[in-house]
């Protein structure tokens, strides 16, 4: 059965390819079109600042694609009865992995620390890749705003220009720098939830996966169960994970 290593594994997501699409645009339009229409005090420093978030956008998004976020123990070959700690046996690829570790189907292994699978890279977001999947919702943000607020300048310098306003040309500019700076305050609002969330979850200790179980669990009106270890006798099972308990 095909299990996925990372998120440059094949089959790509479409959004995945859409994610390297949208950077190839965000780069071009603002260096090669915004820039060429504000020139004001702070250009240069706007023009640092931006490919900066830029470089780190694209390098967080291939580092937390490539990463392979999968349980350590899935290449160690470890089996329970050679060590007193207690992990887990995945039910669904019978594989010997930590306790906070859950199965993805799309990738089909366990995660450790599993938070949720994302399609913008293709891949899970445990706690191997965590750290540079928060840099990229924040660079993503930042980026999204500063060509927002720069497509706003542009687009009030051009059309208060008069000599220049009613050229046809000068049309066409403004109006695609008018979609640029929609489709980028739709990124700001779109990454910003996201890091807004995320950073909430951090606050609160709280991964994804397990925001969304105790959701489902309210909604349907039943209690969160609660892990204890038993460390001379333990047994448990529970179909939430698909994952069973042993000594």
């Amino acid at each position: 059965m095909y299990v996925r290593k990372n998120g440059i594994s094949c089959p790509w997501s479409l959004k995945q390819a859409l994610s390297y699409f949208g950077f190839l645009v965000y780069g071009l339009s603002y260096n090669m079109v915004i820039v060429t229409k504000t020139q004001t005090d702070y250009q240069t420093m706007r023009i640092i600042i931006f490919n900066f978030l830029y470089f780190m956008s694209i390098s967080s998004h291939i580092v937390t694609s490539v990463i392979d976020p999968g349980d350590p123990l899935l290449y160690r070959g470890k089996d329970l009865s050679q060590d007193e700690s207690i992990y887990l046996r995945c039910t669904i690829c019978n594989s010997t992995i930590n306790l906070f570790s859950r199965h993805c189907v799309t990738c089909n292994k366990c995660i450790y620390k599993y938070d949720h699978h994302c399609q913008w890279v293709n891949n899970c977001i445990g706690s191997k890749n965590y750290k540079s999947f928060f840099v990229l919702i924040i660079s993503c943000t930042l980026m999204s705003a500063l060509i927002t607020s720069s497509s706003v300048t542009a687009t009030f310098i051009t059309f208060s220009d008069e000599q220049n306003s009613n050229a046809v040309d000068e049309q066409g500019f403004a109006s695609f720098i008018i979609f640029l700076g929609m489709f980028s305050l739709f990124g700001v609002i779109y990454f910003g939830y996201i890091t807004t969330f995320h950073s909430v979850m951090l606050l609160k200790g709280v991964t994804t996966y397990e925001y969304a179980c105790r959701k489902r669990a309210l909604k349907n009106h039943k209690i969160v169960p609660r892990i204890t270890v038993d460390k001379e006798s333990f047994s448990m099972h529970t179909d939430m994970a698909g994952i069973s308990f042993g000594n």
